[in-house]
């Protein structure tokens, strides 16, 4: 077997993609995902590329090169040639079944904290497939936030407490929703599911926690997550019974989205607001300049004084 580094522009990707036989379908949401590292820069030159058999056939690299092409952004990558007399039928079988790294194991973040992560990140940006940059990203915003919940709700994946749920409670204290006392008192009793002593809204939620499950929709994620902002609101401690109607469930989810995006710096400011915010900065920079100045100056004279009088 032979290799090389070419770079691949979407031409010499469309070519070779015409070489591809007996490959798995593509799966549309990697190709997006590769496409979209290319494109914001991300992508890295790994000894994972491309394989050709003898007879020219594309035996490996489908998801890479469409997502070249579709990218229109030429990479490098590395490129391997089987020759006559290697073994290619001992290859193909075993091409791409290696333990996948979870994102975890690339960020090095707790898998308890990705599970919250994957919730906001998925609020946030639109449903796609995140970038493991993204969640150290995140991390560097939030993770205080999510660790100062973890250890006061000692993690607990029960019925009544999935992953929207644990988003919730991180959401709520960052946004200062609720106190960090009363999330943990809320969570001690889901997790345990002991009733004693605890807030009517307890109880109420997980009465209610049955409707959602038994509905079966993946958009329950967002009816989760709002549920949990909902009873976390002290505002709400004594309900005996929860009713979200869409619109609320729509106004926590919208909220939760805007502020993942500010945090991921995704939001699009109007020029006339940049502009604004950089006068008042420079303003500001003035005034400072001026203070300095003043300040100078009166030094300036004392110690002139002080000289004229030794």
């Amino acid at each position: 077997m032979k290799t090389e580094i070419r770079k691949i522009d979407s031409r010499l990707a469309a070519t070779w993609l015409t070489q591809s036989k007996d490959n798995r379908p593509l799966r549309k949401s990697h190709v997006n995902y590769l496409a979209r590292e290319m494109k914001e820069g991300r992508w890295r030159l790994t000894h994972q590329g491309i394989a050709f058999a003898p007879d020219g056939t594309l035996m490996d690299g489908q998801h890479r090169l469409q997502a070249i092409k579709e990218a229109a952004i030429p990479v490098y990558l590395q490129i391997s040639y089987y020759e006559a007399g290697d073994n290619i039928n001992f290859a193909f079988p075993i091409l791409d079944r290696g333990l996948i790294r979870s994102i975890s194991d690339i960020t090095r973040i707790d898998t308890k904290i990705i599970q919250i992560y994957n919730v906001l990140l998925w609020l946030g940006v639109s449903k796609r497939r995140i970038a493991p940059d993204d969640y150290l990203t995140f991390d560097s915003k939030i993770g205080h936030t999510t660790r100062l919940f973890l250890s006061s709700c000692p993690y607990q994946r029960t019925y009544y407490t999935p992953a929207p749920v644990r988003a919730a409670g991180v959401m709520a204290l960052y946004l200062k929703k609720a106190k960090l006392e009363h999330v943990s008192q809320l969570f001690a009793a889901w997790g345990t599911g002991n009733l004693s002593n605890s807030l009517p809204i307890v109880g109420a939620f997980m009465n209610y926690v049955p409707s959602l499950r038994s509905d079966g929709r993946a958009g329950n994620v967002d009816k989760f997550f709002a549920s949990g902002i909902y009873c976390l609101l002290e505002s709400n401690s004594n309900k005996s019974r929860i009713h979200l109607s869409q619109g609320i469930v729509d106004e926590y989810v919208k909220e939760a989205k805007e502020t993942v995006d500010n945090l991921m710096q995704r939001v699009n400011i109007p020029k006339a607001e940049l502009i604004a915010v950089k006068d008042a900065e420079i303003n500001k920079l003035r005034k400072i300049l001026v203070k300095k100045t003043a300040l100078d100056i009166q030094a300036e004279q004392a110690l002139l004084s002080k000289e004229a009088k030794d």
